[in-house]
């Protein structure tokens, strides 16, 4: 039978505890280091995950009918997120100088009120100044024949489901429209600078993806006769 270890007689002490112990913080540092380059691309890691959850969502839809879009039917692109102070205004003014006619709305937002500031500096980048730009509600918002409604997130296109319905407009997400599809453009309302860049490269591609989709319409059909 092994001999219990015995308690220290009255008045020994144990022995320092010499093992090395976490510094403070060290755990949130290097938390902090890894998700860096996500931070940097997709925003958070909640932009990465809604990211993958929206390609798995499309990949079940053989029918893919968030990219049969009739181009001849487009009188109007629509952009639409959440607030209409980042996303969808940059998205409106990227289309305008492509000679699209275009318009945007938010979601959730109030009237009149202007873009976000970080939003308006990035857009600088780009050539295209927001500093003019006030929001609009979907509220006060009214459809036309022939619009084709664009939103940033597979959440948005649910969200509009009864406004849509019956209307003669379309649907689609905007990041499908880019060369390297990315359907769920994540908000970058208060996020870092770079996935603001990130962010508005993202639009600017799908923009002018779609642009190129809607004007080569007609060869399109040229060809098929």
């Amino acid at each position: 039978m092994s001999e219990i270890p015995s308690r220290p007689a009255s008045g020994e002490r144990d022995a320092p505890d010499s093992s090395p112990r976490p510094v403070p913080g060290h755990h949130t540092r290097w938390l902090a280091h890894l998700l860096r380059p996500v931070n940097r691309r997709y925003g958070t890691y909640r932009g990465l995950i809604r990211l993958w959850l929206t390609r798995f969502l499309l990949a079940l839809d053989r029918r893919r009918t968030l990219t049969r879009i009739d181009p001849r039917a487009v009188r109007r692109v629509v952009f639409v997120c959440q607030g209409n102070i980042c996303r969808s205004p940059f998205a409106e003014s990227a289309a305008r100088q492509l000679g699209l006619r275009a318009s945007s709305f938010g979601l959730a937002t109030n009237k009149d009120v202007p873009a976000f500031a970080l939003a308006v500096e990035t857009a600088r980048a780009f050539g295209i100044d927001l500093s003019a730009h006030r929001t609009r509600a979907i509220e006060d918002f009214r459809f036309e024949p022939g619009d084709l409604v664009l939103t940033m997130e597979l959440r948005h296109l649910r969200a509009l489901r009864s406004a849509l319905a019956g209307k003669p407009v379309q649907a689609s997400l905007l990041g499908l429209w880019t060369p390297r599809s990315r359907p769920h453009i994540h908000d970058p309302h208060r996020l870092n600078a770079e996935y603001f860049h990130v962010c508005f490269d993202v639009i600017t591609a799908s923009v002018q993806g779609l642009a190129v989709y809607l004007r080569d319409a007609p060869a399109r059909d040229r060809t098929r006769t």
